[in-house]
């Protein structure tokens, strides 16, 4: 991160965190934190330049988002769910066409 953190998807252990330089949490998502989210395989962060957060959330089920953006005040700002066309594995995904710097 352009400030010496580092942001972790926890991929099964269900969470989103970012360290300091000396480990320390200071942000986290937890498992069921998100009102109507349940992190799942938590396998791809995009870091967006507003500070929000682009989270790939894999094996999801039906009732849950396989990617959201969220604030840094945990607000969701939007969700994409298509189980249809991408299934339960969507373990990789990037938002394209992004406006401004991100951090990948």
């Amino acid at each position: 991160m352009p400030y010496g953190n580092t942001m972790i998807a926890g991929g099964n252990n269900n969470r989103v965190l970012e360290v300091d330089a000396d480990g320390k949490v200071v942000w986290s998502i937890g498992h069921d934190e998100l009102p109507g989210i349940r992190l799942a395989w938590v396998t791809t962060l995009e870091l967006l330049e507003n500070g929000n957060v682009i989270v790939g959330n894999c094996h999801t089920g039906p009732g849950n988002p396989q990617l959201f953006e969220v604030t840094r005040n945990k607000k969701v700002v939007w969700t994409f769910n298509d189980q249809k066309v991408f299934g339960n594995n969507m373990a990789a995904a990037q938002v394209q066409d992004v406006k401004g710097k991100v951090v990948r």
